[in-house]
């Protein structure tokens, strides 16, 4: 069994027959000389596993996530009143990094800056107080609040971010539901339309996951929703998702 990604046919049909004429003839070859059908499924493994981690053209021609860089501002013991105004900018300097992001994500790596790991109700209840004073806004979607900063329009997003630098990738949910359905435009763009399954494994694929998990389920369908609010895919009779061109 072979996948074949729809982003990858779009962006490179000529490479995309190449891997699967090579497939074809490498099964061939595993009947013809079922001696060496070991060494040939091992090596198919290699390519398999390389094929699930590449990251497409056509994601590539996405932008760039800039990850927040931890560094220390303290210890454990400074991070109380006398240092909110520290906190707050240290809130700031994450957001101007990464929003939209998830606020659970946020309030980690600013404990993080301060060396703490296991936060207490009076840690967290200072990270409220601080964050009342920053830059920011919060949309709610699911169980997850996002956060972003004070500049940012959710309603005009148009930035999917998948172009991860060394370990930057994100956990599904760290992503907005504005910023995916961004790509689930882009997706569809190029298509018709499509079933409600191969379009979650083809976001699933353009975000850099190869396992469908209950979380990314819940990310893509309020990504779909909230591609549907702005029109830009509908649904048909037959439950397909099928882009407006709007």
């Amino acid at each position: 069994v072979m996948s074949v990604y729809i982003i990858d046919w779009l962006d490179n049909k000529e490479k995309v027959l190449g891997k699967i004429k090579a497939e074809i003839d490498s099964a061939v070859d595993r009947y013809r000389h079922p001696e060496t059908v070991s060494e040939v499924e091992e090596k198919k493994k290699q390519e398999l596993v390389f094929e699930t981690e590449e990251v497409s053209s056509f994601s590539e021609s996405f932008d760039d996530f800039k990850s927040f860089k931890i560094k220390a501002l303290g210890s454990s013991e400074n991070f109380n009143e006398a240092s909110t105004a520290r906190i707050t900018k240290c809130i700031n300097d994450i957001l101007a990094a990464e929003a939209p992001m998830n606020k659970k994500t946020l309030a980690k790596k600013t404990f993080s800056c301060w060396g703490i790991s296991r936060p207490g109700a009076n840690m967290k209840a200072l990270f409220d107080k601080a964050f009342e004073n920053a830059d920011a806004k919060v949309t709610t979607a699911g169980e997850n609040e996002y956060v972003w900063f004070a500049s940012q329009t959710p309603e005009e997003y148009d930035k999917c971010r998948t172009v991860y630098k060394n370990d930057d990738k994100r956990d599904i949910d760290d992503v907005a539901p504005e910023e995916i359905a961004v790509g689930i435009k882009e997706i569809m763009s190029r298509q018709v339309a499509m079933s409600r399954d191969d379009l979650l494994r083809e976001v699933a694929h353009l975000f850099g996951f190869t396992r469908i998990t209950p979380t990314l389920e819940t990310s893509v369908a309020l990504g779909i929703k909230a591609a549907k609010q702005h029109g830009w895919v509908g649904f048909s009779e037959d439950g397909r998702v099928s882009y407006t061109g709007n």
